[in-house]
């Protein structure tokens, strides 16, 4: 697999999986593939500078860790009305159930 696929499989990962420490993508492109930690940082490196993702240094966890997540393509406004259509879906999907066993 050349850098291109691994760039690839690594936005696949953070889509499937969201927030991820760098230790785990390191992990996972290790076994997947077989790239060293260094190739798999440049990668990483590129990615970020690219802004294809960004970097979050929780520096409150001891010892800190650094996860990696997707940049965000929607505005947040639209991610909060889309996250509040969602909640009124499944209160709507709930009140149908509730109504059809109390029948």
């Amino acid at each position: 697999m050349n850098f291109m696929e691994i760039e690839e499989a690594i936005l696949r990962y953070l889509f499937e999986y969201g927030d991820t420490r760098q230790s785990d993508i390191i992990t996972y492109v290790e076994s997947e593939f077989g790239y060293s930690t260094r190739q798999i940082k440049k990668i990483i490196g590129r990615l970020e500078k690219d802004s294809k993702i960004f970097r979050v240094v929780h520096t409150r966890l001891k010892p800190p860790a650094v996860y990696y997540s997707l940049k965000e393509h929607l505005p947040l406004e639209i991610q909060k009305e889309m996250i509040r259509a969602a909640a009124k879906v499944k209160k709507a999907e709930l009140d149908y159930y509730a109504k059809i066993q109390s029948s």
